[in-house]
């Protein structure tokens, strides 16, 4: 592959397809709103390499990536499926909770049932 200097023009020795692709650039509104057109039909899927590898295609896009970057980091989509999980954090113990004791050591049973008491006077007469 061979740049000529001043004509824009790439020469290549290689196996070509007969299809003449016309070189776009990323910052154009109309290969901006073609990017995100094909985003949206291509259903949000992966990263900017997949949709560029299936853009490449029929289109030569120079910056494609870095705008296709751009245009996920900005689509609500992509944002809420690809958004990291909050992970809870414990909070620290004392040491009497964490050392090893016999079963119900710390724990009691009521034999008895709830004792409940019952007021005999008012609140006014309180004092």
């Amino acid at each position: 592959m061979k740049c000529h200097a001043g004509f824009n023009v790439i020469e290549s020795r290689g196996r070509v397809d007969s299809r003449v692709m016309m070189p776009l650039s990323a910052k154009c509104q109309l290969t901006k709103l073609m990017l995100q057109i094909k985003h949206e039909e291509l259903n949000h899927i992966g990263t900017a390499s997949t949709v560029i590898g299936i853009i490449r295609q029929n289109h030569l896009i120079f910056g494609a990536k870095k705008e296709l970057k751009r245009i996920q980091r900005l689509c609500t989509t992509c944002r809420r499926v690809n958004a990291n999980t909050q992970q809870q954090r414990m909070g620290m113990l004392p040491n009497c909770r964490t050392m090893l004791k016999p079963p119900f050591y710390s724990t009691g049973v009521d034999m008895a049932g709830p004792n409940t008491q019952r007021r005999l006077y008012k609140k006014a007469s309180l004092l």
